[in-house]
């Protein structure tokens, strides 16, 4: 569980609270339009006034799956900095880009940053 990037956790404001999916040990990340991977609640007065999440599931089910190894050294280097754009950057981790293609759900391996706000970018 953690707080919401783009909240500041302030006593006085009322928390956006998300709760990170994991495909394994793995966590499921999105971007754009597509979004899976999460939940999101939001509270007003100790009260959940929403709560956001996709309907897909992920199934028993896997598909096949391929070895594929993510890039390393100063090519990861290079890429960091891109997806950073100069801001401080808090953790490096392995995780699945969500994709919907042809009713399927696709998780393709990528790294991820967390940046000092919270924010999650992928460093592909």
């Amino acid at each position: 569980m953690t707080q919401a990037p783009g909240t500041t956790g302030a006593e006085d404001a009322d928390p956006s609270i998300r709760f990170q999916q994991y495909y394994g040990d793995v966590p499921l990340l999105s971007e754009g339009e597509f979004r899976f991977g999460y939940m999101q609640l939001a509270v007003q007065q100790g009260v959940v006034s929403s709560y956001e999440r996709s309907l897909l599931v992920l199934g028993d089910k896997v598909g096949t799956a391929q070895p594929y190894n993510l890039i390393s050294g100063n090519q990861l280097l290079v890429k960091i900095r891109q997806a950073a754009g100069g801001q401080q950057v808090d953790a490096l981790f392995p995780a699945y880009r969500t994709t919907l293609a042809q009713d399927k759900l696709a998780l393709d391996p990528v790294w991820a940053i967390r940046m000092a706000s919270g924010e999650v970018r992928l460093a592909d």
